[in-house]
């Protein structure tokens, strides 16, 4: 079972939906504790912090939105960088990802897909053969670092790239530009890697420039850069 000992927050406020969420994800192991809208999914959070949350966007008493923006308000030991992965039939990936949430699932949507993500999110990409790093990292005057990703991103990229920022970071104040033109995909707990890499080294980041071409590679990083209270342009392409 992919999931045992993992505790898992479902806030869904169809009764049917809940349920089978509930089931498949006990199926693989897990703890799950349900909640039917926003209010009550919050007030089980701060009595239970769960591993990862899986929220419906549109419910009556409370809504997605609402909900993450609570959590995301909270600092990471109680739970404020939590994985989390929204579910909805009207939401678009957009919306979902600048409010807070990591990954959209359309509803309908494949279970396994989302078994799949919470064992990513929690296990990172070490099971797959090591590529070549995608990225590289480069400060030409000082107080500046650029950051040039090409082609695949995967978790395993991202944390090693954010973990050569932060050697510049110790040294004092510096000015980031993202260069993601070449970005041709990328993991989609990307986000969230970045984010528990960066969090106690945030404040020396002055500015992020994101340059990149319309795309969700730019919105995820931009949602990033919101949640670790960074201030952020998008130069597009």
């Amino acid at each position: 079972m992919r999931l045992q000992g993992v505790t898992v927050l479902v806030a869904e406020d169809d009764a049917d939906s809940r349920d089978m969420l509930v089931e498949l994800l006990r199926t693989e192991g897990a703890t799950c504790v349900a909640a039917y809208d926003g209010h009550q999914a919050f007030d089980a959070f701060n009595r239970q912090r769960p591993d990862v949350l899986v929220a419906d966007i549109w419910m009556a008493g409370g809504d997605g939105f609402d909900l993450i923006r609570r959590v995301r308000a909270l600092p990471p030991e109680q739970g404020g960088l939590i994985p989390a992965i929204a579910v909805s039939g009207g939401a678009n990936a957009e919306q979902a990802i600048m409010a807070g949430y990591h990954v959209l699932l359309s509803k309908p949507f494949d279970t396994g897909q989302l078994v799949n993500l919470i064992d990513e999110f929690l296990w990172g990409d070490r099971a797959l053969p090591s590529p070549r790093a995608a990225w590289k990292i480069a400060s030409p005057t000082s107080g500046h670092v650029t950051l040039t990703y090409v082609g695949y991103v995967r978790a395993s990229d991202v944390r090693d790239s954010m973990t050569a920022l932060v050697d510049h970071l110790r040294l004092g104040s510096v000015r980031v530009n993202a260069d993601l033109r070449a970005v041709t995909g990328f993991a989609l707990i990307g986000a969230y890697v970045a984010q528990r890499v960066v969090w106690p080294h945030r404040d020396a980041i002055a500015h992020v420039r994101i340059i990149a071409d319309p795309s969700l590679a730019s919105i995820t990083a931009s949602a990033a850069c919101r949640v670790l209270g960074l201030g952020c342009t998008v130069d597009r392409w």
